[in-house]
């Protein structure tokens, strides 16, 4: 949010796209957790809603531990393939961007 203030952008389509986003978030992190098992050799970790919060209500130290290391394979996988992915989405959207913007200073040119 301080990012799209600080360069002037539309709050209200930052926030619409944050919404639109949102359903990508779990199966990104599962994506994310797998991704980093294979890189580390890890064996995966069952993901079942009730066994997790069984688990945690046995034993909640075991259960950070455990998943604690899960969560940093899944960062690890995110740090390796976010550059790329932000690189995808650089070059797809910098056309489309510099079009825009040629428009909208044309627009100002001609308001004056």
């Amino acid at each position: 949010m301080l990012a799209a203030l600080w360069l002037k952008l539309n709050q209200p389509i930052i926030q619409l796209v944050n919404w639109f986003a949102a359903p990508l978030q779990l199966p990104g992190i599962y994506l994310f957790v797998r991704i980093g098992e294979q890189l580390t050799r890890s064996p995966p970790v069952q993901f079942s809603l009730t066994g997790l919060v069984q688990q945690f209500r046995a034993s909640p130290l075991q259960f950070l531990q455990q998943f604690g290391m899960t969560g940093l394979r899944g960062v690890l996988a995110w740090l390796l393939i976010a550059p790329l992915i932000a690189a995808v989405v650089y070059v797809a959207l910098l056309p489309p961007l510099r079009r825009l913007a040629r428009l909208r200073h044309t627009g100002q040119a001609d308001d004056r």
